[in-house]
């Protein structure tokens, strides 16, 4: 599995463990694209869709330097047979100044990313350590129509 490490914003980080109740438990779990693959990338054809198109947006994401790491949420990471699709925040390097360059704008662009991935891959940015990451990773956190309960997410690094 993943391993374990503390986040610069202090989120607790440990392998992915086992879904209780169809979910993640509360924490942001460290992991590679293959372990995402090994567990939620099948049984389903959706499934096998959905972890193809976030393979396919990690692969350009790679290429673009000021992108620290992915955190992935929604009902791809539960036990849920058919998701929707992949709800990311594309974690940025705090320091990075530079204007982007029209490779990293097609792959840092919602509209874009919505664009080439038909709707599957819903993206967010924020800067890592940033109040605006703390917001997104607490946002994802929260469990739909059950407001008392906390979630995990998964945290790919780059």
């Amino acid at each position: 599995m993943g391993k374990a490490s503390q986040t610069p914003d202090n989120f607790h980080c440990m392998p992915i463990p086992a879904l209780t109740n169809g979910l993640l438990p509360s924490g942001v779990h460290v992991c590679t694209l293959d372990e995402i693959g090994g567990l939620f990338g099948k049984p389903s054809i959706q499934r096998a869709t959905l972890f193809n198109d976030l393979r396919l947006y990690l692969d350009g994401l790679r290429k673009v330097k000021r992108v620290r790491a992915l955190i992935i949420d929604g009902s791809f990471i539960t036990d849920d047979p058919n998701p929707g699709d992949l709800d990311v925040l594309v974690v940025l390097d705090p320091e990075a100044t530079e204007r982007l360059q029209a490779f990293e704008y097609s792959h840092l662009s919602q509209r874009l990313v919505n664009k080439k991935y038909k709707g599957s891959v819903h993206i967010h940015l924020a800067r890592e350590e940033s109040s605006e990451y703390r917001q997104y990773v607490s946002f994802f956190q929260q469990v739909k129509l059950r407001p008392s309960e906390i979630k995990g997410v998964l945290r790919v690094n780059l």
